[in-house]
């Protein structure tokens, strides 16, 4: 008669539950694009979506189970009737379609790791993110509640094969266990004696905090976090940013850096600015500073980071960039060019730590690089005092073959170890702020599998109530820690979780209560039915962020404009973006700051300034002249980039006349820096002004030394020349390097060369009233001189040339 009797919230609970199976099915759908677009090559953070898609699956299979199962109540079954699809024909099948997903994720890792270590012999590891246990744990949490469901259902006899299946329903729930336990022990005695720390993301990654190894031997890239959508609010745009968005794949092994401490200053505080620099070191390197962190394990919880700094924000940066034009406006700039008092040397004592420089104090030697195909992850920055590289991964192996190791500056949050990174990575996924989560969450699915399968209304009711009351009484104390410790990062992951686990406990009650009570399980069910939308609209909200993820991937965009800002700290800072035209653009470019990343224009039409900016691409040598390798860089010094014809017969009626300087918009300069001085792990370097050159660089200032002027020409390797005698081929002074590269033919080149170094670089600054910016960049200019093929000269029209 009580379960006959109308029930007001039903059209509500059956409403709620169709909208939750719709929103499933959206969700299913852009989720199994990304996966799509991963397996393609394209960088998307999958992960990222993994703590919501967990909360919802555990509800979504939860209630579908407890809906459609004998002696559910009205409530439940009104909840979970438009989930039915998710409940499986039998335990059987259940059990072998769980089974054969975490096969198939194995043999996924074993091929990909297998891969990588077959296409470079120097190999010897394959990336930590590919270690056994690596996928198929995090594929294992996913699939636990209906692996635990269905082994217990097999065990008590709901099987097809009676005994085959209860030995492999038994294995199953045997493995389940003993990883949990594996889990916690673990976790608990990396965190106790300090083989795992914190460390902070870099500022173009959102500042977070992530667990690293004290003992590192392989790099990640630089992390990348999706862009934020303008029309989002900002709990989500801040979500977007957290740790768990941020790609980072594994992209060399390197030689073992080990934490060695903080670097603590008199007041017992870290040093501002300098603390993440003095706390790495190598493997091999011993430091007196070092201490095992076997303190409370709480303060490990609570967000208390063993490294701290590294990354510099936006004041630190804009001072340092104020204090440099300060330096040059007051004239503390040693050095001069002998005869030529106007043009000034900048050595070491004037090229303060760049902002890039300062945001990657990390030094890392690759021992070997893994071959990575997207074109959009960057390894590291090659900093010397006047030029900031970008490594882009995909290169990293080339430079490899050509130097044997390649030194780079990196971040510490892109150092990775075999602990935080291996087969219990799972535990420390990025974004992850309590790493006991995974074995709690999983202990709870698979007590929830066993309870929900058990055949309880066969059972005594002392016996069935007893277990009842220990699972409502687990699940409580779960949603208690959720909400107490927060496990994640982010406000909406431990929403997610935190509301899945009042549904769970709700479910738990409603289960209990059967029709005893209809009116107050109905009030129940609409209070679930209310809390499950959090973790189906947070899924939701995972899968469209992964979706615009991927699009912004696939999108067409400038990788040295817009992508490296983006991602490497203090890329491109403080400078502006276009200039106008005429007699005006000299002076706007001649103000600009000492670092920017060259996105200015020259004229009235907004395009791309190149001959006065700050970005440039280097050229380094490949194993053939014609594989060199490019990688995008800002300089220091204001670039003048001047592209010459070479002398051509029947041009002008002279064949010895040099046509003008001219440079094509929207080119970048190009300079030949030598790879041993960009990746060198040494100030003492050897072939110094050129390509291959057997200059006399060996004193420790010559990497801090800016070049006076890049030559470059056809089939010749390019050359750097200095100010200083010492630093070029063969000892001379400017000039004879000059007409050394032109050789004795290209005199006439030789001579426009000199002009137009001695016209840029080597005129003395303005003695009229300006603004200290543009005093200061008046002195650093680095001259660029390119000579075109000869048969450029039949695409050009001398009536379009400059003036």
């Amino acid at each position: 008669e009580l379960v006959a009797a109308p029930r007001p919230h039903s059209y509500f609970l059956v409403a709620v539950g169709l909208g939750l199976s719709l929103a499933a099915f959206l969700a299913m759908a852009m989720l199994g694009v990304s996966v799509l677009a991963a397996l393609c090559d394209v960088s998307v953070p999958l992960l990222a979506a993994v703590p919501t898609s967990s909360a919802a699956l555990l509800m979504l299979q939860l209630l579908s189970r407890m809906g459609q199962g004998s002696g559910a109540s009205a409530a439940l079954v009104d909840l979970g009737r438009s989930l039915a699809w998710a409940l499986p024909m039998s335990p059987d099948t259940e059990l072998l379609a769980s089974l054969a997903v975490i096969v198939a994720s194995w043999f996924a890792r074993r091929k990909l790791a297998t891969q990588r270590c077959a296409e470079d012999a120097k190999v010897s590891e394959p990336p930590h993110g590919l270690l056994p246990g690596a996928w198929e744990l995090r594929v294992g949490s996913l699939l636990a509640f209906p692996l635990a469901a269905s082994a217990t259902r097999v065990l008590s006899g709901d099987s097809s094969w009676p005994v085959l299946g209860s030995a492999i329903a038994a294995v199953v729930l045997f493995l389940l266990a003993h990883h949990i336990l594996l889990a916690l022990k673990f976790v608990t005695e990396v965190i106790s004696d300090g083989r795992v720390v914190c460390a902070t993301l870099p500022a173009s990654a959102g500042g977070g905090e992530v667990f690293v190894d004290r003992v590192c031997n392989q790099l990640r890239a630089l992390p990348v976090s999706p862009p934020r959508p303008g029309f989002c609010p900002k709990l989500v745009s801040e979500w977007l940013t957290s740790p768990g968005w941020c790609v980072a794949p594994e992209v060399a092994v390197i030689h073992e850096v080990e934490h060695c401490g903080a670097n603590v200053s008199g007041d017992g505080d870290l040093e501002p600015g300098m603390g993440t620099l003095m706390q790495w070191c190598g493997g091999g390197e011993e430091d007196d500073r070092r201490d095992g962190h076997g303190g409370d394990l709480e303060d490990e919880l609570q967000g208390r980071p063993l490294l701290r700094g590294g990354s510099l924000d936006r004041e630190d940066t804009t001072a340092s960039v104020a204090s440099l034009e300060e330096d040059a406006e007051n004239g503390h700039v040693p050095g001069s060019l002998g005869g030529s008092p106007g043009h000034r040397s900048y050595s070491a004592r004037y090229w303060r730590p760049s902002a890039v420089n300062l945001a990657h104090p990390v030094r890392v030697s690759t021992a070997s690089a893994f071959e990575i195909r997207a074109r959009d992850l960057v390894a590291g920055v090659a900093c010397i005092p006047w030029l900031d590289c970008a490594v882009p991964a995909g290169v990293l192996r080339r430079i490899e073959e050509v130097l044997g190791e390649a030194v780079v500056q990196a971040h510490p949050g892109q150092l990775s170890g075999p602990l935080s990174g291996g087969r219990f990575s799972a535990c420390f996924d990025w974004g992850t702020r309590w790493p006991w989560r995974w074995p709690s969450e999983v202990a709870l699915k698979v007590s929830l599998g066993i309870w929900a399968a058990a055949p309880l209304d066969a059972a005594p009711g002392f016996i069935a109530f007893l277990l009842h009351v220990l699972m409502l009484g687990f699940v409580c104390a779960f949603l208690y820690n959720m909400l107490h410790l927060r496990p994640y990062v982010h406000r909406i992951d431990n929403a997610a979780i935190a509301a899945a686990s009042l549904t769970t406990a709700i479910i738990v009650v409603l289960r209990a209560l059967g029709d005893l009570l209809p009116l107050f399980s109905f009030a129940l069910a609409a209070v679930a039915a209310i809390a499950s939308v959090v973790p189906i609209s947070a899924v939701l909200l995972a899968a469209m962020g992964l979706a615009s993820a991927t699009l912004d991937r696939l999108e067409v965009q400038g990788f040295q404009d817009r992508f490296l800002p983006r991602t490497i700290s203090g890329w491109g800072h403080g400078l502006t973006g276009r200039v106008g035209s005429g007699a005006a653009t000299s002076e706007a470019a001649a103000s600009l700051p000492s670092i920017g990343s060259g996105c200015s224009a020259g004229g009235a039409t907004g395009v791309e300034r190149v001959a006065d900016g700050h970005s440039v691409e280097v050229i380094l040598p490949g194993q053939r002249k014609a594989f060199a390798i490019v990688l995008p860089a800002i300089t220091r010094p204001r670039i003048v980039h001047a592209q010459f014809l070479p002398p051509v017969a029947g041009r002008a009626g002279d064949p010895e006349v040099v046509p003008p300087p001219c440079v094509a918009p929207g080119e970048r300069a190009r300079l030949p820096v030598p790879p041993s001085v960009l990746f060198s792990s040494s100030d003492h370097v050897v072939g110094s002004s050129g390509s291959g050159g057997t200059g006399l660089g060996q004193d420790s200032d010559f990497r801090a030394t800016a070049p006076l002027v890049a030559l470059l020409a056809p089939g010749r390797p390019g050359r750097l020349v200095y100010s200083e005698a010492k630093h070029n081929d063969g000892g001379g002074d400017w000039r004879e390097a000059i007409c050394g590269f032109f050789g004795p033919n290209g005199s006439l080149l030789a001579e426009e060369a000199e002009k137009f170094v001695e016209e840029h670089a080597l005129a003395p600054p303005p003695a009229t009233s300006s603004s200290s910016s543009s005093s200061a960049g008046a002195g650093r200019v680095l001259v660029v001189v390119e000579v075109l093929p000869a048969f450029a000269a039949e695409f050009m029209d001398e009536r379009h040339g400059p003036p």
